[in-house]
């Protein structure tokens, strides 16, 4: 494992070039007027999104966290960047993890353990070894939607991100810089790890966007899914749950009367 440990990470602002520091601000602002259309999409729908992200590192659910009024539609995310944890917590199964079965299994797994009704996952190789250099830039994504059981709606695509004409030249000058047991500058490889994460960001809430206006008659026929826990109620005072969450529980919430008291700030730690 390469561990940049003869790389001083003090300088590396002074080697991005302006018109990389330009790319990355372009690829920012696209970021989050997709951001916003997911917000607005996620609303007209009524619904909750979770996320499931390997390769941007929790930079789409950040992303989203950015739009005003986000909170009530977003349920949360799992960052899973190690196999394990997609195995651990999202229960992957395939053999390797880049490829659009991983991504399926991905969201599947995010609805599993949630109580989201859409789902968005996304793997992939941003900065791959010098010796599978083709990878670079290819990001697998899915979109998952609740119907109920065990029912999902899925869709699923490929995207080759290196092959966009934003990020193409940056790529390129990527891979001219590797040799045979070294990876490239460390400046030059972070500047196009974020360059990466944004466009996929980018990509993978178009594609849930778009997917999620494929299946409006679909979802105009689910019938309340989620499954009440045993904590409902409890909180009702305190907003929860949620009001997304609430229309689509399967059985009313018997409201638990009282105020929402935060506890004590008072409190000893035990050794």
């Amino acid at each position: 494992m390469y561990c940049f440990a003869d790389k001083d990470i003090s300088s590396y602002m002074d080697n991005v070039t302006v018109s990389q520091a330009q790319l990355v601000l372009e690829l920012e602002k696209e970021a989050l007027s997709q951001a916003l259309k997911t917000k607005q999409t996620l609303c007209q729908f009524g619904l909750n999104l979770v996320t499931a992200e390997s390769l941007t590192s929790g930079m789409i659910a950040s992303t989203l966290t950015s739009i005003p009024g986000m909170g009530g539609h977003l349920y949360g995310g799992f960052v899973v960047y190690d196999t394990d944890a997609k195995r651990k917590w999202l229960e992957v199964q395939t053999k390797g993890v880049y490829s659009r079965e991983t991504a399926r299994e991905m969201a599947i797994g995010a609805l599993n353990n949630s109580r989201a009704m859409v789902s968005v996952a996304v793997t992939g190789n941003a900065m791959p070894t010098p010796d599978n250099l083709d990878m670079q830039g290819v990001v697998d994504i899915a979109v998952c939607l609740r119907v109920g059981g065990d029912k999902h709606h899925r869709k699923s695509k490929r995207v080759s991100l290196c092959k966009m004409s934003k990020l193409s030249d940056m790529c390129q000058l990527w891979k001219e810089s590797q040799n045979q047991n070294m990876y490239a500058p460390l400046h030059l490889t972070q500047i196009l790890l974020k360059g990466i994460r944004l466009a996929t960001t980018t990509s993978a809430l178009a594609f849930l966007v778009d997917s999620l206006n494929k299946w409006k008659e679909k979802i105009n026929q689910i019938s309340k899914p989620l499954k009440l826990e045993k904590y409902d109620g409890t909180f009702s005072a305190c907003g929860e749950p949620s009001k997304v969450i609430r229309n689509w529980l399967d059985r009313d919430v018997t409201d638990d009367s009282g105020d929402c008291k935060e506890g004590s700030n008072e409190f000893s730690d035990e050794n």
